[in-house]
């Protein structure tokens, strides 16, 4: 996993220095060859370690090699993150303070100058080593291609006692012998050790009488497509010479003219679908069926379109525990029993990881004591078949995501994770690098997305438009996840640490730890460069020992800090960490010092999930911050040390933030309207308590920010009678939009904008039929009327050109309601309807009534409630 710490340097730390040093003058004009000269060798010496990586296991050499590799890179990153911010501090010196400390400065330079000798002897040291120990250049050429793969070797062995898939079994049979005389696909995805190989096997062996010709065979990581088509054509029975020369063509013919069944297990990669089709038709007419199996939903998608996925879900616990006794095959006391469930419960539905799991107990004598240290250790080993099964995935990742990947380790297990906050881990960790147009986040989603695909992550919740709200991590893939961190240096949690580890640690994790407990330790971490704090209950974290761990913390990137109901009150330390990019603080109150405007490169401030917090007004002036994230539970008060004079203050306060993108929780008071025009880059805004000069502002004929994508407006404190209009009809890429505050009547259809996808409204006390401009809006597809939107009895949804694009609407909250008015004309693509908390509510529509599925429902909120899903035919 040397490649890791390699790409880290080149992308996250090389080419930065060397655009800073770009700005030095002659002085460091040898720095900058020096630093420039480190970074070819580094890429010279990640083009090696492909090979390095698949020789490991065969020599202790290669494996010590990789490890000089790995901390070479780690010692880079460190003299770089140690010099580069004296010398950029010297560079936005006033001249007063760059003449007092030029010789300061001078040492400064000759220090990183003597380091940067020292590694590059290191370098020619390894690049010797490697030439010694014959590790040479692969230039991405596949290795080891006869080496039998472990998956391979169990495709044809005896079928094992499957459970729980009796039903897909019949779904999917059903498909390959229906009459449809297509060539049809089937895609059988998910994650590893789901049973996608015996699902798909199972259904196999039950049709392939029904075809004239059938084949199974492994594709696998690295294939020989040569030898997969052979063994295919092997396997159809053609012609023996005719599978040595042109064998793709020979192939192809002798099926297109057959009724025929191919199992492709495992395929990774497109490519390898592209070469292996050449021999296989696609298109015949006669009934032809490919079953294929990936961990990779994406190229289950290209294989066979989006309608050949079948995406395996993991066992439920009954049939988990149906599998667990079947495979044990012996009686089991009640302490066993109960030892059992507890481990089927770990396995997490996977039926691979409760295969081997049971392996494990039926090596150990049938006790309690044995069967609760397998419990204890499951999932731990690294040896064990599971976790090799799920470190291919990891293998096969990109060198760019694998540190994304393993980042997921620094969460709890089962911990639901928000897709912008580990986006915005990864940015301050300088993860992700902006590609053309694409700005850092949006790298990231792309990142996620990825994740997704191969089935590394799981998504909990989606977003509207596609892109995912929240996602977790499997417990076996966590359990990899912290295994692969330790072995690579990456992130150690504080059960894990030791005096001597934590010198060299980079990033660190304390959990379920007393804070006194971690005190104690005393531990110095000087190369730290994330850290995640969690103080145990109640625990206050004592002032002193904040003002300790902050005052070591000089190249500190990421910090979160978790302090349960407590007060926290930030020392002035904070504005040591002149490296902070990333600072969450998670709790009840806190109260952060003007320190933190030394922050200059902070880009994240992220108190959502505080309840109340006092901010000074500097933070409005730390120019790199991205994402300001406020109270969103309570409140969030800036200290302007005056409060009768805080509207004048506010005026006077000078704002730049040139890359804002987010601002969420910010009370309308607290907000210049003229301020919104420094945030040109600004994507979502979130205003609460929204007051008249916001409304103005945001309705300006020049848009705020054409950038803005998702604008939500809540409770004003002027009441429902206000005329204020809101006019948002010039934001282009405004998509979402949520109002809530009162006013008399919504905005015209045209006053709307133009793209607007997803709506929201609520405590909006409309006195007109909001449907009368809503069903004009053209790409409308998700609208939601919540508590007191609307007083009125009535809402009419009819006419042939009303909600074109609509295809959920939900209605609650409103007590008044008696009457909704919808025709066969309108909404012609609406395929979801709630209706929740509208207790006078009397009458459904035809069009509603008429669907094929609706079920009827009450809740605590109303007497009548109504869940109405159309369906597709």
């Amino acid at each position: 996993m040397a490649e890791i710490a390699i790409a880290s340097v080149i992308s996250k730390v090389v080419d930065i220095s060397a655009a800073l040093l770009v700005k030095q003058g002659s002085r460091l004009n040898q720095l900058q060859e020096n630093i420039n000269w480190i970074e070819r060798e580094l890429r010279n010496i990640e083009s090696y370690l492909k090979d390095a990586e698949a020789k490991k296991s065969e020599s202790h050499r290669v494996a010590n090699l990789i490890k000089d590799i790995e901390h070479l890179a780690s010692d880079v990153e460190d003299i770089l993150y140690t010099f580069l911010p004296q010398i950029e501090s010297r560079r936005s010196s006033s001249l007063i303070r760059k003449a007092a400390g030029t010789l300061c400065y001078v040492r400064t330079c000759r220090s990183f100058a003597v380091e940067i000798e020292n590694i590059k002897q290191r370098v020619n040291e390894i690049d010797r080593t490697r030439r010694t120990y014959g590790i040479e250049d692969t230039n991405g050429s596949s290795f080891n291609r006869f080496q039998l793969d472990p998956r391979g070797a169990s495709l044809h062995v005896n079928e094992p006692i499957i459970v729980g898939f009796d039903r897909q079994v019949e779904e999917l049979k059903a498909r390959l012998l229906s009459t449809n005389l297509e060539c049809c696909f089937i895609s059988i995805v998910g994650m590893p050790g789901l049973g996608k190989t015996t699902l798909a096997k199972k259904i196999f062996n039950s049709v392939k009488e029904n075809f004239k010709c059938s084949a199974l065979v492994c594709v696998s990581q690295e294939p020989s497509i040569i030898d997969i088509l052979k063994n295919v054509a092997k396997q159809v029975g053609l012609e023996k010479e005719k599978q040595e020369e042109n064998l793709e063509a020979n192939l192809c013919a002798f099926l297109q003219e057959k009724r025929f069944v191919i199992f492709f297990d495992d395929i990774w990669h497109i490519e390898s679908w592209d070469t292996l089709r050449l021999g296989i038709p696609t298109h015949s007419q006669n009934g032809s069926r490919i079953i294929i199996t990936s961990r990779n939903s994406s190229v289950g998608r290209y294989v066979g379109s989006e309608s050949s996925l079948h995406v395996l879900e993991p066992l439920d616990p009954e049939n988990s525990w149906e599998l667990f006794t079947k495979l044990i095959a012996s009686s089991l006391t009640k302490g066993l029993e109960d030892i059992g469930k507890q481990i089927v419960e770990r396995c997490g539905g996977m039926p691979l990881a409760i295969v081997v799991t049971v392996g494990m107990l039926r090596e150990r004598e049938t006790s309690d004591i044995e069967w609760k240290w397998v419990f204890k250790n499951i999932g731990q080993d690294d040896q064990d078949k599971c976790s090799k099964i799920l470190a291919l995935s990891y293998k096969d990742l990109p060198t760019a995501l694998k540190p994304c990947f393993l980042y997921f380790g620094l969460y709890p297990e089962d911990h639901e994770i928000l897709a912008t906050e580990l986006i915005h881990m990864w940015t301050a960790e300088k993860f992700l690098q902006g590609i053309g147009d694409l700005e850092p986040e949006d790298v990231g989603e792309e990142y996620v997305k990825k994740l997704v695909a191969r089935n590394l992550i799981q998504v909990v919740s989606g977003r509207f438009d596609g892109r995912v709200r929240s996602c977790r991590i499997h417990d076996l893939l966590h359990s990899l996840c912290i295994n692969l961190a330790k072995e690579n240096n990456f992130f150690y949690t504080l059960d894990h640490l030791n005096s001597s580890s934590a010198m060299r640690a980079r990033r660190l994790v304390t959990r379920h730890h007393s804070n006194n407990e971690y005190f104690a330790l005393n531990l110095k971490t000087p190369k730290l460069r994330a850290f995640f704090f969690s103080s145990n209950n109640n625990e206050k974290i004592p002032r002193k020992h904040l003002k300790s761990f902050l005052s070591d913390f000089r190249i500190l990137g990421v910090l979160s800090l978790r302090f349960s109901k407590s007060d926290l009150y930030i020392p002035n330390e904070i504005g040591n960490l002149s490296q902070l990019t990333c600072f969450r603080l998670i709790g009840y109150y806190a109260k952060v010092p003007c320190a933190i405007c030394k922050l200059r490169k902070l880009q994240t401030f992220d108190i959502q999930e505080c309840e109340f917090v006092d901010l000074p007004i500097c933070i409005w002036k730390i120019k790199e911050l991205r994402h300001l994230l406020l109270c969103v539970i309570r409140f969030s008060s800036f200290n302007w040390g005056f409060r009768s004079k805080t509207a004048k203050l506010n005026h006077l306060l000078e704002v730049s933030l040139p890359y804002l993108q987010t601002l969420v929780g910010i009370e309308g008071e607290q907000l210049n309207p003229i301020w919104l025009r420094k945030f040109r880059n600004l994507r979502k805004l979130e205003v609460l308590y929204c007051p008249r000069g916001i409304i103005e502002e945001l309705s300006h004929a020049e848009p705020i920010s054409a950038k803005l994508e998702n604008l939500r407006l809540r409770s004003s404190v002027f009441g429902h009678d206000q005329t204020v209009r809101l006019d948002l009809s010039r934001y282009q890429n405004l998509v979402r939009l949520r109002i809530g505050y009162g006013m008399k009547k919504l905005p015209n259809a045209d006053e709307f904008p133009p793209n607007l996808i997803k709506l929201t409204i609520a405590s909006t006390y409309l006195e007109k039929d909001p449907m009368e401009e809503l069903k004009k809006l053209p790409k409308l597809k998700i609208l939601k009327l919540g508590f007191d939107s609307y007083r009125g009895t009535k809402m009419d949804c009819s006419g042939a050109h009303s909600f074109l694009q609509l295809e959920m609407l939900q209605i609650r909250g409103l007590e008044e309601l008696e009457k909704v008015i919808a025709d066969e004309e309108g909404m012609p693509k609406l395929k979801q309807v709630i209706i929740l908390g509208c207790d006078k509510l009397e009458m459904i529509p035809e069009k509603l009534e008429n669907v094929r599925k609706y079920e009827k429902y009450k809740d605590q909120h109303s007497d009548l409630c109504v869940l109405i899903t159309l369906s597709q035919g």
